[in-house]
């Protein structure tokens, strides 16, 4: 694994990953072009600290995108607050996380083609819960 930082965000992302274009660490993907990991970042204004808040921002933004009936959904209340579920339309695959990072609310998504989910999911799952933000990203924040 190695680190890849931007402003208010740093991520860890294995050795076959890389930042997309200028954009890293905001956007990574595997070198076998199988998928496409996104991230967004905002300051809370007073979202809940636990699963179900972010669950419920999860498939909040699902319903909005039209993209179905949510799948393996999960949702954990610490340390990192954080929600996930799945979904398929259209031949896409479609994972999406919202954690939530000290003061920081983070929206994650994972989008591939439809028979290539299981390659990199577990490689996302951990790339999401490596997640650190604020002024300083070099140094993890509780």
């Amino acid at each position: 694994m190695r680190e890849v930082c931007g402003p208010g965000l740093a991520v860890s992302i294995p050795e076959d990953w890389n930042p997309v274009g200028d954009n890293g660490p905001y956007a990574v993907s595997p070198t076998d072009g199988n998928g496409y990991l996104q991230f967004c970042v905002a300051f809370s204004t007073g979202a809940g600290d636990d699963g179900e808040a972010m669950l419920e921002m999860v498939l909040t933004m699902a319903k909005g995108h039209e993209l179905g009936e949510p799948r393996d959904i999960a949702s954990e209340d610490g340390p990192l607050p954080l929600a996930a579920a799945s979904f398929f339309k259209a031949g896409e695959f479609c994972r999406m996380w919202e954690l939530k990072h000290g003061a920081n609310l983070v929206s994650a998504v994972f989008v591939c083609r439809e028979p290539d989910q299981s390659k990199h999911l577990k490689e996302c799952e951990s790339i999401v819960r490596s997640i650190r933000t604020g002024s300083d990203p070099s140094s993890r924040m509780a």
